[in-house]
């Protein structure tokens, strides 16, 4: 009796440590095999982008000194708000006007304080920052300073749909009629949600000026 109680504890040390031995196994094939996998994807992308036509470069002679952006109707994050003026701001333009039609981004004063102070931690520390008009430093404007100032303008619904209608038309207008000048050509289209007379302005090829 004590034999076969013995013959059984070394068949089941025997099963356990061959477990063991296929868990082991299994554990380094997938290891294997998701190596292999990103290695493959990655080569697989690197094909492809060779194989895609690569973007032109856009050169500017004249950088803009004032770029207006109208967001739409998802809900931007703020940090892509900030990641956008910063990115303005290393191009040198140094004044940013960020529009929200339907307010989800600045519709009240919580979130537009949230977002001037991911602002202020996103711009660089050597920026002289101003929102909205509002210095954001705490450095005294009668204060000489050769720091660099970026104005932001953060603009809600309160702001007026027909009032931003009006102002893409004006520019549109003076882009078509311009015979002069300097100008950045882009594709823009406006929601129908703002005006019962945008139709005419959806997809159509507009000018930023550059002043």
């Amino acid at each position: 009796m004590a034999l076969t109680t013995m013959n059984i504890y070394e068949l089941l040390r025997y099963l356990l440590s061959l477990i063991f031995s296929l868990i082991l196994l299994v554990k380094s094939l997938l290891l294997k095999f998701y190596d292999f996998k990103r290695k493959f994807e990655h080569n697989l992308s690197l094909s492809i982008r060779r194989l895609l036509p690569r973007p032109k470069k856009i050169k500017l002679d004249v950088i803009p000194r004032h770029l207006s952006f109208i967001l739409g109707e998802e809900n931007v994050s703020l940090e892509s708000v900030c990641k956008l003026v910063e990115y303005c701001r290393r191009y040198n333009v140094n004044n940013v006007t960020i529009y929200s039609p339907y307010g989800q981004q600045f519709e009240s004063e919580d979130k537009l304080e949230t977002l001037i102070i991911k602002l202020r931690r996103t711009v660089s520390d050597r920026v002289d920052l101003r929102v909205n008009r509002r210095k954001i430093d705490g450095f005294d404007d009668c204060i000489p300073t050769d720091r660099q100032i970026l104005n932001v303008y953060l603009l809600n619904n309160k702001a007026g749909r027909h009032a931003i209608i009006e102002a893409a038309k004006e520019i549109c207008k003076s882009a078509f009629l311009s015979t002069y000048g300097t100008y950045i050509t882009t594709k823009i289209s406006i929601s129908q949600g703002f005006d019962k007379d945008v139709d005419e302005f959806r997809f159509v090829k507009s000018w930023a000026l550059v002043d």
